[in-house]
């Protein structure tokens, strides 16, 4: 649906991004879009190592909402297990930025680290 203001949702307030995955599938033509999460966050990241395979662990910055933040800082890390549908969530008493996973020899073992 187009808008007349792209910064307004359906519905006039202002739009928000959530945390939604879209799967295509090429074979049969389709897309799938599934919200995840409501909560405000960056844009997700995974391995790198593991571009283009399933990536399990997913991990972002969000918004905790137990402090005042200017638009676009984050206080939370949230790391999302896409297998079980369950995320750990830790909660800053700073701003952080953008997370970056910080490899380890074994692939599903890494740290995660926000600058």
């Amino acid at each position: 649906m187009e808008h007349a203001n792209p910064r307004l949702s359906d519905n006039g307030d202002p739009a928000r991004g959530a945390f939604t995955r879209a799967t295509l599938d090429p074979h049969r033509g389709t897309l799938n879009v599934e919200h995840l999460d409501d909560a405000g966050s960056e844009f997700p990241r995974i391995d790198d190592r593991l571009a283009g395979r399933h990536n399990r662990h997913i991990a972002v910055a969000g918004v905790s909402g137990g402090h005042q933040l200017v638009r676009g800082e984050r206080d939370r890390l949230v790391r999302y297990d896409m297998g079980t549908g369950t995320s750990e969530s830790y909660d800053r008493d700073g701003v952080i930025g953008e997370v970056v996973f910080a490899p380890r020899r074994e692939v599903r073992r890494n740290w995660m680290a926000a600058i």
